[in-house]
Order: C-alpha cells, then structure tokens, then sequence
C-alpha cells in the first residue's frame, strides 16, 4: 500500500470513518471491482502530521512508521464495515424460503439388508440387536482362566527366587531381575509379567463391555412384536439370517430410556387402534409421512406424541393437587366435625397414594425421592385443611 505525498490529494479521496465510504467500499466489493483502499484525506493528513511533531517533532522516521499504522488500522476498519455490510444484505429472494431436506423413503433401498438396516434405524423404538451374552461370558471365563494359570506360574517364580539367598535380589530389584540371564526352561518373570498385561487388558475390556450391554435397556414386547410383524409379513432375509429376533431374552435396544415411555405406546396404540385421517395427519408431518407408502408400517412424529404425554401427565398433575383441595374444603365447611375429619383423613390417604402411583408410574424417580415428595404432597394438603379449619366461625349450641 502507498502512502501519499504531501501536498498530493489522492484521486478519490475517502474518509475511512464516513459511512458512505463504507458503503461505496462494499458496493465495489459486490460489483467484482477492484475496491480503492480508503485513505486519509489531506487535512487530516495534516492534522495527523501536527498531533505528531508536537510530541516528537525531530523523528522524521517515525513519524512515517506511524502514520503508515494509522492509515493500515484505518483501512483494515473500513473493510471490516463493508464485509459486515455485505453480509447483511444476504437475504432468501422470498420470505416464505424454507431449507432444502431430502427424507429418505424405505422403497429406495433393495429387499435384503439394506432395506432392513432402513427399517431399525427409522425409528428408536426398532433398534434393537443382540448383546451376545453368552459370548461375553465365555470368554470371560477363558480369559480368566489363563490368568490363573500365570498368577500360579508368577508365584512359584517368586517362591523359587525366595528360597536361595542368591536370587533374592531379583525380588528386590527391577533392574536385575531385568538384567539376569534368560533361564533355559519356561519364561523369564519379566516375559510373564508381559504375558499377564496382555490378557489382563484384554479381560478388563471384554469384562467392562460386557458391563455397558447389560447395562442397555431390553426392548419392550410391544416393539418386538412390531420388528417381529414387518419380517413376517416381507420377510426380507433368510430363515438363519433373522434368528437374532428369537433370541429376545438376549436382545437390547440402543435408544435412550425415556421416562413415561410407556404413555408413548399407549397414544401410539390409541393412534393404530383408531385409524382416522386427521388424527393421522396430525401427529405425522409431512417428512413422516414420506418414509414409506407401505399400509402396514406406521410412523409417527415423536415430539408431538411427547407434547400430547407432556399435556396429559400436566393435567393429571392439576387434578391431583385442585381436586383434592376443593373436597377437603367442601367437606371442612359442610360437615359436622367429627364426620369431616374422618373424611378428611380418608381423603388424604387417597389422594396421598395416589400421588405416589403416579410418580412411580410417570417418572423414574427413586424410592426415596417418591417418599419425600409424598410427604410433602401430604403436608401441602394438611396445611390448607388446618388453615380453612381455623377461618370457620365456630357456633355454639
């Protein structure tokens, strides 16, 4: 970048704090043009030259050096401005502009394997596959095995080197257990220890993946009937090929566990149970929809079943805590009092109880965690008993 002389105004000379500069600049950009650095006018050139000899007027050189800097800062500004106002005018041609999605349909993948790897991976409820247990456990004891049989070789090394005074050394020192001569029969205890890393690792990786398969969830009997049903009706791979889905006490699913899961199958039972169209287009959108064109296979938009589950358990949660209060109340100020307490007592009771079913049946809250809500819930009720008790005028007879 040049700088001009002084005494020389550049042929477009530019303010790079002006915004129409700005705009002219990002106007060149959009254009292809090649854009005209912005730079300083004459007088604040001048201005600039006089702010900097009145604090070193004998530094020629510097004053050249820092008035190159001002005018790069100046000029890096400016084109931080017009990028920014080049990127905002990036605007969709139309308001109504959508991204693009392509949905993948079952019909596009051949019959076979690909066509079911397609269908368990369409939706979380038919991912489910084998976690080969028994597998895990055979060779888990063969790997344990093998260690015990190195444990007992590693001790009679270690007994054998205890005995002579000679080879005692080699216990108490790493280096010249190391160092010693190969023996002419068996392995070194350094080639053993070797040996035993090896398997103790691969018998900690078998042993801690065996731990992460039991610890997935088992598919429910409802969506192995489903995966059950679409092989029987298409049967899509061989008799040997589809034996995994006998195996049903060995399989596992890969999704996430989901509280008040069991809520979901009940809408989705209601929804196949009751085929009508505008319930159908209703919890299906349109990228649901376009899976597949086969009548047997049902998909439905997860998120608007989970907001209909969503709305029933919030209304369950208003009429366990609005019903109970207007009865308590009702049978407070309309009953004698030793009928209304009874009353009360056998409406706590309920409702209690049936705060705690609903916790254990909606939540995956623990035992402890359903005991202290219950007993809040019940000391809510007892409250607002006491309280409307006390408000009641009290007659005399």
């Amino acid at each position: 970048m040049s700088l001009p002389n002084n005494g020389s105004s550049p042929s477009s000379p530019v303010s790079p704090a002006s915004p129409a500069s700005s705009h002219e600049f990002a106007k060149q950009i959009e254009e292809g043009r090649s854009p005209v650095t912005p730079t300083f006018q004459d007088e604040e050139r001048d201005n600039f030259d006089e702010k900097f000899e009145l604090k070193s007027p004998n530094t020629s050189k510097s004053r050249s050096s820092t008035w190159a800097a001002a005018t790069t800062r100046s000029s890096v500004s400016a084109v931080q401005r017009a990028v920014s106002s080049v990127g905002a005018a990036v605007k969709p041609k139309t308001s109504s502009s959508k991204a693009l999605c392509r949905v993948s349909r079952l019909e596009d993948y051949p019959m076979g394997y690909p066509r079911v790897s397609y269908v368990l991976d369409s939706d979380d409820s038919f991912m489910m596959y084998r976690r080969f247990g028994q597998l895990h456990s055979r060779i888990l004891l063969q790997k344990q095995d093998q260690l015990r049989e190195m444990e007992q070789e590693l001790l009679a090394l270690d007994n054998k080197d205890n005995q002579m005074e000679d080879t005692q050394m080699f216990l108490r020192s790493r280096e010249e257990d190391e160092m010693r001569d190969p023996p002419k029969r068996g392995r070194s205890r350094v080639e053993l220890l070797g040996e035993i890393e090896r398997v103790l690792m691969e018998y900690g990786k078998v042993l801690t993946q065996a731990n992460q398969l039991q610890g997935l969830s088992r598919p429910t009997d409802r969506d192995h009937a489903s995966v059950s049903n679409y092989f029987a009706n298409h049967q899509p791979l061989m008799e040997d090929d589809r034996d995994f889905l006998y195996h049903k006490e060995d399989l596992v699913t890969i999704r996430a566990g989901r509280e008040h899961a069991w809520l979901d199958a009940a809408v989705e039972g209601f929804l196949r149970w009751y085929p009508c169209r505008p319930l159908k287009y209703l919890f299906c959108d349109s990228e649901t929809r376009a899976k597949t064109s086969d009548t047997t296979i049902h998909y439905f938009t997860r998120s608007r079943i989970s907001f209909v589950v969503t709305l029933l358990i919030t209304l369950l949660i208003l009429v366990l805590l609005v019903v109970p209060i207007w009865v308590l109340y009702y049978l407070t100020i309309s009953q004698k009092a030793g009928v209304a307490d009874t009353m009360c007592i056998g409406v706590l009771l309920i409702c209690t109880l049936v705060f705690s079913c609903v916790l254990s049946l909606f939540t995956k809250a623990k035992r402890h965690e359903i005991l202290a809500a219950a007993a809040g819930y019940c000391a809510v009720l007892v409250v607002f008993v006491g309280n409307v008790g006390n408000n009641i005028p009290q007659t005399v007879s």
